[in-house]
């Protein structure tokens, strides 16, 4: 199978210099592809994921998805709130009594009174 080097660490028995993204074709490359060493290529050099070549998620993969998820849950929740938001804004006004009419009294003036000496 055609991979590509992503860990530098990794050497290849058969090409020692190999560089990451560059190609070698090795017969069983699985254990590579999980621990992230190396990505598997499609005929057309296109990276296969090792979730669509073995059902398992690596360390990178996992970590994304654990973020997406996390962003759905928040966007869930956000949607959640904001639909209790105005369920109770709704409750509040609908409770309101009709505000009392205010009606216009004339002021008084102030009386002063002039002090006799």
């Amino acid at each position: 199978m055609l991979v590509k080097k992503r860990n530098p660490e990794w050497k290849p028995s058969e090409n020692p210099d190999l560089k990451v993204g560059e190609t070698i074709d090795i017969t069983d490359p699985k254990a590579l592809i999980i621990n992230g060493d190396v990505a598997a290529l499609d005929d057309s050099g296109n990276e296969l994921s090792p979730y669509d070549l073995y059902g398992v998620m690596v360390k990178d993969e996992l970590d994304e998805f654990k973020q997406f998820l996390a962003i759905k849950k928040a966007e869930s929740e956000k949607a959640r709130l904001e639909k209790e938001k105005a369920a109770l804004e709704t409750e509040l006004n609908a409770a309101k009594p009709a505000p009392a009419p205010v009606e216009a009294t004339p002021k008084e003036e102030p009386k002063v009174e002039a002090k006799k000496k």
